[in-house]
């Protein structure tokens, strides 16, 4: 079977030059084959070869429609992919222009979570010092304050209605990564707000691990972004 369904080999002019030769044969030598002593009359000799004409040019015209046919549906499949292909670049288009702005919405939030982190792992070193460090209770109060405020700024920029909306028409494996990182920088308020039973301390402890893992998934989301993550963690600028 060809492409179109038909049996291989059998194409349209093939079949119209085997209806020609049948015709042909046909009109010499049936009417041999019948004849008896009696003399074949012109009119019933005229009359079965317009038989046979007509259904060699019905076969003919069927050809031509055939050809018409298949013409037509290679024109419209051309159409039809020319059309796939101008949508599918628009649609790149446009989810590559909204990564972009997610990028930039986001970026304020991941900078404020980075420094976050910073302000976390500096509070709970000083945590870790010897209770009867002199200057131990000091530098606790004031790197508690400090921490503190990083969250407030942080907590400010992520809040902002922008970030849900920004995500709204990236592709599908970017906002999978969008959703993630969004429900990651809720997380991190939440638990601060909401903080498990315990001391100031023990409720940081709970956190940094989430904020940790918001610069790996946000690595995965934009590379550039990432990076900007783990400078922030290292010194907070």
């Amino acid at each position: 079977m060809n492409r179109h369904g038909s049996p291989s080999g059998l194409s349209p002019l093939w079949l119209i030059s085997l209806a020609l030769i049948l015709g042909t044969v046909i009109l010499t030598a049936i009417p041999i084959s019948i004849a008896t002593g009696d003399t074949i009359k012109s009119s019933d000799w005229i009359g079965f070869a317009g038989n046979v004409v007509a259904a060699v040019m019905t076969l003919i015209g069927a050809a031509i429609a055939w050809f018409a046919v298949q013409q037509q549906i290679t024109v419209q499949e051309k159409i039809a992919n020319e059309g796939s292909e101008k949508e599918k670049e628009h649609r790149e288009q446009i989810e590559a222009a909204a990564k972009r702005a997610a990028v930039v919405v986001m970026s304020h939030s991941v900078h404020g979570a980075g420094t976050l982190l910073f302000n976390t792992n500096q509070l709970l070193e000083i945590a870790d010092w010897p209770h009867d460090r002199v200057d131990r209770t000091g530098k606790l109060v004031e790197k508690q304050q400090e921490y503190e405020k990083t969250f407030s700024a942080f907590k400010a920029v992520t809040s902002h209605f922008s970030i849900e909306q920004a995500g709204q028409s990236l592709g599908a494996d970017d906002k999978i990564e969008y959703l993630l990182i969004t429900s990651i920088l809720n997380l991190i308020i939440v638990g601060h707000d909401y903080p498990p039973p315990g001391d100031k301390i023990a409720s940081v402890r709970h956190l940094q691990p989430v904020i940790a893992s918001l610069g790996r998934r946000v690595r995965r989301f934009d590379k550039s972004l990432g990076d900007d993550f783990d400078k922030l963690v290292v010194m907070a600028i």
